[in-house]
């Protein structure tokens, strides 16, 4: 047997661990940004990307620099000090950084997109549930009421805080016309339902 066979790979090491659901929003940018010949990235920008998105409400800058330095370390990325903007020595002292995936990384991600379009009849644990299911359907009504709303619909509004989203760390379910729509059992068991059809996500 070959011993290449009985390593440990730990490139692969942020699929399974516990904060994988950062871990691998991380490397899929690279992967996306590799595929358009962007090699380099800072981490400024790769922050900007992730508060894109509301899973990401509250991520930090120090928190993005603690996962980039545990994917360096599992040889994920590589860092490349960056002195072409520096302008004087205590910038240089402060060594900023741009980070590219290895090629490792690159195959795995790769690999994982290939997994995550192999459809529902595999099974895994990539495999969508139903909740899955149901956002994904959830995302196309957005987008018709994004539509209507754009023709001069009257915007929804909050019963929990009038004018206001819904305080961080509440589930806040869904938007629908001028009413919140909650599921039941929310995420972490919090109550509350109110019916409709046409509902707009908003999670914290």
């Amino acid at each position: 047997m070959d011993e290449q066979v009985l390593k440990p790979i730990s490139e692969v090491s942020y699929l399974t661990v516990g904060n994988a659901w950062r871990y691998r929003a991380v490397l899929r940018y690279f992967y996306d940004q590799h595929e358009r010949l962007r090699h380099y990235l800072f981490p400024e920008e790769v922050l900007e990307h992730l508060q894109r998105s509301l899973f990401f409400y509250d991520y930090a800058g120090d928190q993005l620099q603690q996962d980039l330095a545990q994917l360096v370390e599992w040889k994920n990325l590589v860092p490349r000090q960056d002195t072409g903007r520096v302008a004087s020595i205590e910038e240089f002292k402060k060594k900023r950084f741009r980070y590219q995936a290895t090629p490792y990384t690159i195959e795995i991600e790769r690999m994982v997109r290939q997994l995550e379009q192999m459809g529902e009849s595999f099974g895994g644990s990539l495999e969508k549930t139903l909740f899955d299911r149901l956002l994904t359907l959830l995302k196309r009504l957005v987008a018709e009421d994004e539509g209507d709303l754009g023709k001069g619909a009257a915007p929804a509004r909050s019963v929990d805080r009038p004018g206001r989203p819904p305080s961080p760390g509440v589930w806040s379910g869904f938007r629908a016309g001028s009413r919140w729509m909650r599921f039941w059992p929310p995420p972490g068991g919090r109550q509350g339902c109110l019916p409709d059809v046409r509902c707009r996500r908003f999670f914290r």
